[in-house]
């Protein structure tokens, strides 16, 4: 399936039980249907004091569908279907955990029968679409679609289950563009539907938009819409790897009497936020309130409680959990990796061997089964049959980088240094594009001193027709860091021709000018690069450095502002700012603003401190001195830079300690033939003569 199974499960449910409790009578059967979306093992109990009403068997398959047991839900479901096959309901019902359980061939038949009987259901005519994107009969599907939007008022609002049902069989049949546009039109609902909005999140996330899925299901999880299923919202938050999500779903769960599967919730969420301890108490909780009937959510307890308890430093009593978990299922994969990280915990590395390499026998196409049994082999000194492991993931996985550098590892430890290239050259050849391959190819040759192997290959690769402009760049770059600045420039100069649209180009270029001292030209690939990009940060602050070089102080001024606008906070660009207005532009008020933003984003760089301290001594206020003193001291110790040391014997000089920075000076490790350290000790020696001892001792306690 295209869509979230679970989060479009919860949004069908939602309208198939808001359905079936307006068809009761007020009672108690309609209060356990009221019941389903937020405590479905609650529904269960009421259901079964009524098991011989339609209406009770119905809502017993809803409430474990809720549950996500689909084997139970779907024997609930079709002895109503049996019993009264004219309960289009139940029917439907039945058809979408067949779907969703993975058996979409008889979710279709049974939708056929009821859309023969109600051909406008539109849970119907959704359900049967997806049916129809298992079968890869998109053109059918899009066909019901549009002929039931056909159905509705010119201007009506079509609802967001629709649309986004329509985005996934587009995407389905390759009309992505089609899918996103469908996408859009659905955000339109979104804040007003939280039920319709967490299906778009889904949806979002199969279109590979993480980013607006966690963005969706982020506000959907502050909403308190009455019968939102906050398990599935939190199932997604899981899945997105967005813990704001999952956090916002468990600050809204009872904390009085709380339900089981609401501990089982907050126990896989402090495990996921590395709090073992609390989440093995929760889970625990859990555990002892989850029925022995309700198989799926007591084995979920158990294998979080047993990862929990791994990592609370608890190993037997984990090694018991997973060892129970196996006797129930002796096949499970799950079960079996988590046995043999108690093994592994426990310093039984041969152990984990063993049963990782049962794990690998039964499925020895998953490359991460294959990676694990590989570590465990490692861990228990078993090189050989490693490095075996490794070579069979590796042939598994062409290019993984992984499976490559793991194998690498192992040849080295092995003594087979010879092998260790062609392990490299072989990624490299099976990812051509990947700029980090090769990348590694040429770091396996430089670190091995053979700088003319990483050349040879390194050009014979760019020089292919499928080679990227990323790798090209690697070349150029490679060129720099061996000083072969000549073929640099060749091929850069090439590459303008070629890719000038490129930025990435134009930084090369203005690197390499600016590394040969050609500041113009540095500065013409700077204003190339920033027009192409306007908004790049990295070429206003580099042609902000080359014009403050260039002599151009105003000019450099205004790109450090720009890059202001683009980040308020870069340190950099904040303190080469405040430097130029203190010292080049002659407005050391400008300079105090900048350098107190930059010095409250981090106080610790010298740099900054003494920007700080020298634009608040040029500032003069009375307010300004003792603190300028302080930080200018301060950076002198800190970097020991000749500018900063500069700038604090000014200043104490200024504020009457001389003989203090006489002795200073004469302390300080310097060339005194420097000719701004030359020019200071001339002043300070002309003006020690002038300048009592005792009064000096006294100024220069600020």
């Amino acid at each position: 399936m295209l869509l979230h199974r679970q989060a479009l499960s919860a949004l069908l449910l939602l309208v198939a039980c808001s359905r079936n409790a307006q068809q009761v009578e007020r009672s108690e059967v309609e209060r356990g249907f009221e019941l389903i979306a937020h405590a479905p093992e609650r529904a269960l109990t009421v259901f079964s004091n009524h098991q011989g009403s339609p209406q009770a068997q119905l809502g017993a398959g809803l409430a474990y569908e809720a549950l996500g047991n689909w084997d139970a839900a779907a024997t609930a479901l079709s002895r109503v279907a049996e019993g009264a096959p004219g309960y289009l309901r139940a029917r439907t019902a039945l058809a979408r955990v067949l779907l969703f359980s993975g058996n979409p061939e008889r979710a279709r038949d049974e939708l056929k029968l009821v859309h023969a009987t109600a051909p406008g259901d539109l849970e119907v005519i959704l359900l049967l679409a997806l049916t129809a994107v298992d079968a890869a009969d998109h053109e059918s599907a899009l066909e019901a679609l549009t002929g039931w939007e056909s159905t509705i008022e010119a201007g009506a609002r079509i609802p967001v289950e629709v649309l986004v049902t329509r985005a996934a069989l587009e995407r389905a049949s390759g009309a992505h563009r089609n899918a996103q546009a469908t996408l859009a039109r659905s955000s339109g609902s979104q804040l007003r539907d939280p039920h319709g909005a967490l299906v778009l999140a889904s949806l979002a996330k199969s279109l590979g938009k993480e980013t607006l899925a966690s963005g969706l299901a982020r506000r959907v999880s502050t909403s308190d819409a009455p019968g939102l299923s906050r398990h599935t919202l939190a199932e997604l938050g899981f899945d997105l790897g967005d813990m704001t999500i999952v956090a916002n779903v468990v600050d809204r769960l009872p904390i009085a009497q709380p339900h089981p599967l609401d501990s089982l919730l907050r126990g896989r969420y402090l495990l996921a936020t590395g709090s073992a301890d609390k989440a093995r108490l929760e889970l625990e909780k859990a555990l002892g309130g989850v029925p022995q009937a309700d198989t799926i959510n007591r084995s979920k307890a158990e294998y979080l409680l047993a990862q929990a308890c791994l990592q609370s430093g608890r190993s037997a009593e984990a090694r018991r959990l997973a060892e129970e978990l196996l006797l129930e299922s002796p096949e499970s994969v799950p079960y079996t990796l988590l046995l043999a990280d108690v093994e592994l915990d426990s310093k039984q590395p041969s152990r984990a061997v063993d049963l990782l390499g049962r794990v690998v026998q039964r499925g020895p196409e998953r490359g991460e089964l294959i990676a694990r049994l590989g570590s465990a082999q490692l861990a228990a000194n078993q090189l050989a049959e490693a490095e075996k492991t490794f070579r069979s993931w590796l042939a598994l996985e062409p290019a993984s980088i992984d499976a490559t550098q793991r194998l690498a590892n192992v040849l080295t430890r092995r003594g087979k240094h010879a092998e260790v290239a062609a392990v490299f050259e072989n990624l490299a050849d099976h990812a051509p594009s990947n700029v980090q391959a090769h990348r590694m190819l040429v770091g396996h040759y430089l670190a091995r001193q053979d700088a003319a192997t990483a050349l040879r290959s390194l050009e014979l690769r760019a020089e292919r027709p499928n080679a990227t402009l990323d790798i090209k760049l690697l070349l150029a770059a490679t060129y720099e860091k061996l000083g072969k600045r000549k073929q640099m420039r060749s091929l850069l100069e090439s590459l303008a021709q070629l890719a000038a649209d490129d930025t990435r180009v134009w930084v090369a270029l203005a690197q390499l000018e600016s590394l040969e001292g050609q500041k113009r030209q540095s500065e013409a690939a700077l204003r190339k690069l920033v027009t192409l990009d306007p908004n790049s940060v990295l070429g206003h602050a580099r042609l902000g450095s080359v014009l403050a070089e260039l002599g151009q102080p105003e000019l450099a001024a205004q790109e450090y502002e720009r890059v202001l606008q683009l980040v308020e906070n870069d340190v950099i660009a904040l303190n080469n700012a405040a430097a130029l207005y203190n010292e080049q532009l002659g407005n050391p008020s400008r300079a105090v603003e900048l350098a107190e933003r930059a010095l409250a984003v981090d106080p610790r760089i010298p740099q900054v401190q003494d920007t700080l301290g020298w634009a608040l001594f040029k500032r003069g206020r009375p307010a300004d001195r003792a603190r300028a003193i302080q930080l200018l001291r301060s950076a002198s110790n800190g970097s020991k830079s000749k500018a900063a040391r500069i700038h604090y014997l000014t200043a104490l000089h200024e504020s009457g300690g001389t003989f203090q920075a006489i002795e200073l000076l004469q302390s300080y490790d310097w060339d005194r033939s420097d000719d701004e350290v030359a020019a200071l000790a001339s002043l300070l020696q002309s003006q020690s003569s002038t300048t009592p001892p005792d009064s000096d001792r006294t100024a220069t306690t600020l």
